[in-house]
């Protein structure tokens, strides 16, 4: 007999640091904007059907298991830190995660200078009244 794996009916939690320009924060790698709510991975590359993140492509809204390093965005002032609910097609890897849907849950202004130097003018999360939706999952 085969034990199955679950399938995750709940988010999962992911770290990651943004740039700060204003009051809006932008992926550090790509050149995306994220907005207030639910963001939702897609490829660029289209090289596979299906949502992102796909095994054997780049894809994906990228977190860290754990919080970066205090000292990360120390020489970098424009850096911020802060936790996402990951949810939806999930692959993990080594170090960190590719996720289907994020949502910012936990800016984390006191781990990096960026967002005291932006004089206090950081963004703060909408929480959402619904669970993400089992589609998604």
């Amino acid at each position: 007999m085969k034990a199955a794996a679950p399938d995750l009916v709940t988010a999962v939690i992911g770290f990651r640091q943004w740039r700060l320009h204003g009051s809006e924060l932008w992926s550090l790698r790509a050149t995306d904007r994220w907005h207030r709510g639910v963001q939702t991975a897609h490829c660029d590359e289209g090289s596979h059907a299906g949502p992102a993140p796909a095994n054997g492509c780049t894809c994906g809204i990228y977190a860290l298991y754990g919080p970066p390093p205090r000292g990360a965005s120390a020489a970098t002032p424009d850096l911020v830190a802060g936790a996402v609910a990951l949810w939806g097609q999930i692959e993990l890897h080594a170090h960190g995660m590719r996720a289907q849907h994020a949502m910012v849950v936990w800016p984390s202004p006191g781990r990096s200078r960026g967002a005291t130097s932006a004089g206090g003018s950081w963004p703060q999360p909408t929480r959402s009244t619904s669970r993400p939706s089992r589609r998604a999952c």
